[in-house]
């Protein structure tokens, strides 16, 4: 006899299901694994914290960059679930807030939201709620360039999507929200996968080189390089001239080789040289994978 509810069979595989949908009942949940630099500030014991300990506690020694990117990563991992809502569940959620916002064992959900029709209107409004959640954990600190390119594609997606500049899809991947791995890969490939760009895409390819804003609008990127870095030893091999398609190459000779060496006894590892390659090259990657996607390229073609 199978009892009351289908049965312990019917029962467990129910309980399955509602773990896969994060749609049960009013709340919205998501369990994703997440390599972050810093721990989640969660207060031992408690299944529920505060939408604050999105934040990190204290910015850390070792540099702005290292809390910058541990931010970064908490926002990808709200923004991967955003997009489990969207694309898995073909649902969107209407606006949201910081108060809808709860951190369970490390992972941030929400809660005490509703499913709405997944419409352009509905998209554009969770997108523009997620814009004021990086106002939020940046509180009064300055955001970076790279997450504030992200929120001009938040506030004005509706508007960017009607041009055709901007499917969701740009946000969902957008590169300020890469890891090391995946930033210095696109660097490199970017360069030595030209031979496989299709014949009919290899003008929207040079194109988007070309029309690059040089670093901080400067008209010689070469002298952002400081002579006591490692990266001067890639001008030893090759000379480059003061254009966005030979900073590209310089940026992947770099990739390709500064790794195999060491400075002061140390070897560098993916996170310092992308570091690095951020306080030299700022904006770059983000503008040159837009301008990559609005010709034509989706934001993996280089880093697969």
């Amino acid at each position: 006899m199978s009892g009351f509810g289908g049965g312990p069979r019917r029962r467990v595989e129910a309980k399955r299901q509602r773990s896969r949908n994060p749609i049960h009942g009013q709340r919205q949940s998501m369990t994703m694994d997440c390599n972050s630099i810093l721990s989640w500030n969660v207060v031992t014991g408690r299944e529920f914290d505060v939408v604050g300990h999105l934040v990190p506690e204290n910015i850390p020694v070792f540099g702005q960059y290292y809390w910058d990117r541990d931010v970064f990563d908490r926002v990808w991992k709200l923004m991967e679930f955003l997009k489990y809502i969207h694309k898995e569940n073909n649902i969107a959620l209407g606006g949201f807030n910081f108060n809808n916002i709860v951190v369970v064992r490390g992972t941030p959900k929400l809660f005490n939201v509703n499913a709405q029709i997944n419409d352009d209107s509905n998209i554009a409004a969770d997108f523009q709620s997620f814009a004021e959640i990086i106002n939020f954990l940046y509180e009064w600190r300055m955001i970076p360039g790279e997450l504030r390119a992200l929120q001009a594609k938040l506030w004005h997606w509706a508007a960017l999507k009607g041009r055709g500049i901007c499917n969701a899809d740009l946000i969902y991947d957008h590169p300020s929200l890469w890891d090391e791995a995946r930033c210095l890969a696109f660097r490199r490939n970017f360069v030595d996968w030209r031979p496989f760009v299709p014949s009919s895409m290899l003008g929207n390819y040079h194109d988007a080189i070309r029309g690059m804003n040089l670093p901080r609008n400067a008209s010689c990127w070469q002298h952002f390089v400081p002579p006591q870095s490692a990266f001067i030893s890639c001008f030893k091999y090759k000379v480059y001239n003061e254009t966005p398609e030979d900073l590209a190459s310089f940026q992947r000779n770099c990739v390709a080789h500064i790794a195999r060496y060491s400075e002061n006894g140390t070897m560098f590892n993916q996170f310092t040289l992308e570091a690095m390659m951020q306080d030299l090259f700022p904006m770059h990657l983000v503008e040159l994978v837009s301008r990559l996607y609005e010709r034509g390229f989706s934001t993996t073609f280089f880093t697969l």
